[in-house]
């Protein structure tokens, strides 16, 4: 009779871990949205304007990648808490990569780069 009571608790004790990951296209978009937020953290003061336009761009992309991918991680049943753990989690590992630049950054920077696309023209 345990075995059973066992059997029919399990999928309850084991579907809220499962269903608090993160989905692979929103932790895409998250990991990439960050990547463009932090580009602009330490942007020199007497950085030229063009180059300020296009940090601006991936700024405005990056936050738009980060709301999608909260948008999609709550419409997978991922509540807030856990996707601000994981967000705060990618900070941490991509903070470890930096300094870095436009031209010099993640290995995964130009994968994401196709995504800033999609989401500011």
């Amino acid at each position: 009779m345990k075995w059973l009571r066992a059997f029919l608790l399990a999928p309850i004790l084991v579907t809220p871990s499962i269903a608090q990951e993160l989905p692979a296209p929103a932790e895409l978009e998250l990991r990439c949205g960050l990547i463009f937020l932090l580009l602009a953290v330490d942007l020199p003061l007497d950085t030229p304007a063009e180059h300020k336009e296009v940090v601006d761009r991936y700024v405005k992309g990056g936050n738009m990648l980060v709301e999608n991918a909260a948008v999609s991680s709550e419409q997978a049943g991922l509540d807030q808490e856990s996707f601000s753990a994981r967000r705060v989690a990618l900070e941490q590992e991509i903070v470890k990569l930096a300094p870095f630049t436009i031209e010099k950054g993640p290995k995964s920077f130009e994968d994401c780069r196709p995504l800033l696309e999609q989401v500011s023209p």
